[in-house]
């Protein structure tokens, strides 16, 4: 299963992964629907796989956490 690799990126899944770009969603920024549709495919292919929603949790908990360390970096 390819997307475990993204699975390891510290703020979510980045909405590419063009490192040499001064566009404001390339790497390493990520798109919030972008997260929320990434969690919700994936939580849904789990429930039709009949997995545990391990892989979708991990991807929100990374996603609000990425979120709250930066809000308290400029609050």
């Amino acid at each position: 299963f390819q997307f475990q690799a993204y699975n390891d990126m510290a703020a979510g899944i980045p909405t590419t992964l063009n490192e040499n770009s001064t566009q404001q969603w390339d790497f390493p920024n990520c798109w919030s629907p972008l997260q929320t549709f990434i969690i919700e495919g994936v939580a849904e292919a789990e429930t039709y796989l009949d997995q545990e929603h391990t892989l979708s949790v991990q991807l929100a908990q990374t996603w609000v956490q990425a979120n709250y360390i930066a809000y308290n970096r400029v609050t």
